[in-house]
């Protein structure tokens, strides 16, 4: 086991322009399969149980544990990752970082939260129009947002807007149509007014976290005059392993039940 991890480069350097085109790639790719499963069960089936519709199951924007869940969780990662690594070179230049590296952490909580739905286990609190984790992450935002209000301001106005931008573009599908969503949650699976709302709520997630992704990648180019990057690959490689793990054993345990 040992001489196979050690055949994985612990750190691995990427072009900048090369991360940001193959993850947006990959995000239009899933864009388009989710859309393309949603079509070709449309008139299939009626309600949605995990584990019974393979194409759906993997593909399908509203479950867990799938490619598209997988795909958010990562794209949170990376800003994470790449919010951390902007406040390292701040720091190193002798410039304000703790900002950056602040947001950075939040976003890696994010990342957890996306793939354990921990917001979710907040639902149990009593709340009758809209989801229970609405009521906490909604004031936690806005004091996070109130808190970063300076370090918006410090940055350049390119910069600034694109960042204002994702971050509409994020909260619109985390919490606007999510609790769009829940309020329609009778709606069937063939329902248009559901497809739709499902598809935006999820699609400007990804997008919002993309937008950010390339707004982050853009700055460090213009900042630090870098068109690469250092990456902990054996780490994330670790962390992919242990999502299909969990993955396969999520899904077993639907399968079965």
């Amino acid at each position: 086991m040992k001489k196979l991890i050690d055949l994985i480069p612990k750190k691995k350097t990427l072009s900048l322009s090369s991360i940001k085109t193959n993850l947006l790639k990959i995000m239009l790719f899933l864009w388009a399969a989710h859309i393309s499963v949603s079509l070709f069960y449309f008139t299939r089936i009626t309600e949605i149980n995990f584990g019974k519709n393979p194409l759906l199951d993997l593909f399908f924007f509203e479950f867990e544990k799938n490619l598209p869940s997988f795909f958010s969780a990562f794209l949170l990662l990376v800003v994470g990752y790449l919010l951390i690594y902007i406040g390292n070179k701040m720091k190193a230049k002798g410039l304000p970082h703790k900002a950056w590296k602040g947001l950075g952490y939040v976003f890696y909580f994010l990342m957890c939260d996306e793939w354990f739905s921990i917001h979710e286990g907040l639902n149990g609190l009593p709340s009758p129009y809209f989801p229970a984790w609405v009521l906490v992450y909604v004031p936690l935002a806005l004091i996070v947002f109130l808190c970063s209000i300076n370090f918006l301001r410090s940055l350049p106005k390119k910069i600034f807007w694109l960042t204002l931008v994702s971050g509409f573009l994020y909260v619109s599908g985390a919490v606007l149509f999510e609790v769009f969503s829940a309020l329609f949650a009778q709606f069937q699976f063939n329902d248009i007014t559901y497809q739709i709302i499902i598809f935006l709520e999820d699609g400007c997630e990804l997008g919002g976290a993309m937008l950010f992704v390339h707004t982050l990648i853009t700055f460090i180019k213009t900042k630090f005059n870098e068109n690469q990057i250092e990456l902990p690959y054996r780490n994330f490689i670790y962390l992919f392993v242990f999502c299909i793990i969990e993955s396969m054993i999520t899904y077993a345990t639907f399968c079965f039940n």
